[in-house]
């Protein structure tokens, strides 16, 4: 086993002697590696099984466990296979903290493990698979499920890694193809998609500039016996109070399908959401989600319980989800959505969708539905 970070740099130039340059600098990148294979082109997961396992002697060690949850995916690349994965956790972790790798799919792990968790990572450390070797074996029966012709003659390596999500192991594993050593491993990855500005607009829309009450230009500051800035008439000196605001939907289920809405309008417009909307006055939180997934959808229902309830803290909003039984497979959408559908696990969008809290309550729900129980979940986005 080889640190990739060592205390004594000429072992690692010994070990690294046959190894390309190029294929050295993917096995030291730091950070998410869907992310600079994404720098290259469209990167889509294979999954080749999943589920409760033996885990391997190094794992074991690892991980502190005999058995455990294993996933192995093939990343490929504009359609070429390109890094076999295999990342495995005790049994105990994916009840827990790792319980929405079980809800993945076909979406990358780095989802889980880069997108603003508390997650740690330890070091990294890279080896050549041993030719012959139990792991170097199953990789290569593993190989011939995405590749016409086995790399048999082409030095095998990988990397491996243990993340901790509350102080719960998650070994990730990546074995690269050969021909990746032609990719420049360090060229900066694909740069985020921008803030929506009709979203920044929505928010700085509700800065109050002028006295509801009379009319007179506000003043915003701390009044007496406060601790925040208020907008607060010097005329008349009412004190206006911004608070957030309730949106509500529904997960609607039908089967083992999920619907889901094409937004027609900003934002977001033509990404795909939950039907959900502003909470409107003299309604309760659950008959505001069956109307807006009346609206939005024109579907038939019933409501079931509290899902969801997501704390938007940067926009003001808190996200209410409950879930909902389609009693048909029939739609008329509103004036506010392009296309009503019904997605299965592995066709979800996970690339379109309008919003994070989206997201969240269908990872949430692929996750439980494997447990089979539907507590509520509550979590905070910022």
């Amino acid at each position: 086993m080889l640190p990739l970070l060592p205390s004594r740099p000429t072992s690692q130039a010994r070990h690294r002697h046959a190894l390309p340059p190029a294929l050295d600098a993917w096995l030291t990148a730091p950070g998410s590696l869907t992310a600079r294979l994404r720098a290259h082109g469209p990167v889509t997961v294979q999954v080749l099984e999943q589920g409760r396992q033996r885990l391997l002697p190094q794992e074991r060690r690892a991980l502190g466990s005999a058995a455990g949850h294993v996933r192995e995916v093939v990343l490929k690349v504009d359609g070429r296979p390109a890094v076999w994965a295999r990342s495995s956790a005790p049994l105990r972790a994916v009840k827990g903290p790792w319980r929405a790798i079980k809800g993945l799919g076909t979406r990358p792990l780095a989802e889980l493990l880069f997108d603003g968790h508390r997650v740690q990572r330890g070091p990294l450390h890279a080896s050549r698979l041993p030719r012959g070797g139990v792991l170097r074996r199953h990789l290569g029966r593993q190989w011939t499920l995405t590749l016409e012709d086995r790399p048999a003659a082409e030095p095998v390596w990988a990397r491996w890694s243990v993340f901790r999500h509350r102080g719960q192991p998650l070994q990730v594993m990546e074995c690269f193809a050969p021909w990746v050593r032609s990719l420049a491993a360090n060229g900066p990855p694909r740069p985020r998609a921008q803030a929506c500005p009709t979203l920044a607009r929505m928010l700085l829309s509700r800065r109050i500039e002028h006295c509801q009450v009379c009319g007179t230009p506000v003043e915003h500051k701390v009044p007496e016996d406060d601790n925040r800035p208020r907008a607060v008439c010097p005329a008349c000196g009412h004190i206006h109070y911004v608070n957030p605001l309730n949106v509500v939907g529904t997960l609607p289920v039908w089967g083992d399908k999920v619907l889901l809405c094409k937004r027609n309008i900003e934002p977001r417009k033509g990404f795909w959401t939950l039907p959900a909307g502003f909470m409107e006055l003299g309604e309760t939180t659950a008959e505001g989600a069956a109307r807006e997934t009346d609206e939005e959808a024109g579907a038939h229902f019933e409501m079931q319980g509290l899902y969801c309830v997501l704390n938007v803290v940067t926009a003001g909003q808190v996200h209410l989800f409950y879930r909902a039984r389609l009693t048909d497979d029939v739609f008329s959408p509103g004036p506010e959505t392009m296309e009503a559908r019904l997605f299965s696990q592995e066709d979800i969008p996970w690339d379109d969708l309008a919003f994070r809290t989206v997201r969240m309550a269908l990872e949430c729900y692929f996750a439980d539905r494997i447990e089979g129980q539907f507590p509520v979940h509550c979590a905070d986005i910022r």
